[in-house]
This record gives C-alpha cells, structure tokens and sequence, in this order.
C-alpha cells in the first residue's frame, strides 16, 4: 500500500480570513478570489546524481469554483521520472490537505471574501517499493492560518506626467530598485512582455511593478502593473486590501511627478 490515511478531521469555522477587496478601476475581479491570489510553492527541486527521480516539495492550491472551495495540500516526496519513450511520469508523496471553503459577498463597491478551513486529512506516502516512507510535511492548522493570511493581488494605474516619457521612466530608475530579467517576462494575464521590472517598498514586504511610458498631450502617461502582497491583521484576521492600494497608488502618484 503506497498511501495511509493518518488523519481525518472536520472543522467548524475557526481560522476564519476575511479580504476587503475593491471594486476597482485598475483591478481585475473575475477571478473566483475576485483579485486575490494564493501564492502556490510546489516545486521539483530536480534529480538525484544519476539517477531518474527527483524531489517534490511544496504547497499546491487546487481551485473548485462549483463547489465554492479551495484544496491546499501541502507535498513531500519524489517523482519518478519515465526512462522510456511514451511513459508517464509518477509522483509519490505523503501530504497534508486542508478543505476551504470560500465565502464570496459582493457589496455595491466591494467583494468580501472569506477563507473557512472545514477539513484535513494527513497522508503518508511510500515509494513503489515502499523501502522509503516519505516524512509527512509539518502543514498544522497556524501554518495553514499564516498561509492563508498573505497574498497577492494585482491591478494597474495610469498616471500623466508633465514629463517627456524619457524623464517619467527615469523617476523609477532614480527612486526604485530595478531588476533586469535574462530572459523577458511574459504576463500570463495580459500577455504583455517585460524586460524589467521595479520594486515599490511596502511594509516589510516589496511590490512588484512593471512599468510602461507613453507620450500624452504635452508630457506623458505611466501605465504601471503592480503585483502587490497583502497580509491579514494578525488580531482581526481581516485585511482591506483598498486601503494597501490606495496607499501604493499615492507613491506611484510621487515618483512620477517627483
């Protein structure tokens, strides 16, 4: 037996986050979050020295909009990689599940989103030989809060500047750290291709902006692409995710007619 239940439990509404998140101008609420964005960390940390498996690890977020839930699973094992043409892969973990159930109320300016976890369930995997049992993740109930506590959302702004395009753009380079990528970015939204992008502080954290310069009338306009992280008070667990925009938008508002 490759997989052993070890755990099953319900929960019954503790843990409760709740998001704030405008209807905004420059804000996409489409998405089944309406804006907000888990970040997933699951990743193959690639193979072993010759050999043909690989270490998985990570948290991964599975989205069911029909059901109003969210799995969040986090994974520790191997996969093992097909020697052989036409073959699949096969992944073996132990894990750690927990069910969420996602609460949506839409207000006239404003979507209130609430995260419940309602379940988990621990499981310890094997190899298919079964020698090696995988060690189960240490995914609790606070870490599961933590997680569930910091995401991200994204939105855009346009700004004019008196400023020729050549002057506005300058503004980041001068006030803003700038990371030059190897190889262009493309956004999975907007399919828009990036060469940089710029880091606005915010808290402790950084927001992550990318940043185009057109010429507008006698100056120019910024069209700037954040990707900003949110965090949950720790006391109240609610975050308002407008006041954290309306904040980033002044500083842009700074730099490009500083």
């Amino acid at each position: 037996m490759q997989q052993e239940v070890i755990k099953k439990e319900q929960f019954y509404g503790d843990g409760k986050i709740t998001y704030i998140i405008p209807k905004d101008e420059g804000m996409d609420n489409t998405g089944f979050l309406k804006g907000l964005y888990l970040k997933r960390t699951k990743k193959n940390y690639g193979r072993y020295p010759g050999t043909s498996i690989s270490r998985v690890a990570g948290i991964d977020i599975e989205y069911d909009p029909s059901q109003n839930m969210i799995l969040c699973t986090a994974y520790n094992g191997e996969i093992f990689h097909a020697t052989r043409k036409g073959k699949k892969d096969h992944e073996y973990s132990s894990y750690v599940r927990y069910q969420i159930k996602v609460d949506v109320e839409e207000k006239e300016d404003r979507y209130i989103v609430v995260l419940i976890p309602i379940s988990k369930e621990v499981v310890r995997g094997c190899s298919p030989s079964c020698i090696t049992h995988y060690d189960i993740p240490e995914f609790t109930e606070e870490k599961l809060i933590e997680f569930l506590s910091n995401a991200t959302v994204r939105f855009n702004v346009e700004i004019d500047s008196p400023y020729d395009t050549e002057s506005t753009y300058a503004n980041f380079r001068r006030l803003l750290k700038e990371e030059t990528f190897r190889q262009p970015y493309k956004d999975k939204v907007t399919g828009k291709i990036y060469k940089s992008a710029f880091y606005l502080p915010k808290d402790e954290k950084q927001a992550k902006l990318f940043v185009e310069v057109f010429p507008y009338r006698n100056g120019s306009k910024a069209v700037i692409y954040v990707e900003m992280p949110v965090s949950v008070d720790p006391v109240t667990k609610v975050s308002d995710v407008g006041n954290d925009i309306n904040d980033v938008k002044a500083e842009l508002e700074r730099i490009v007619n500083d």
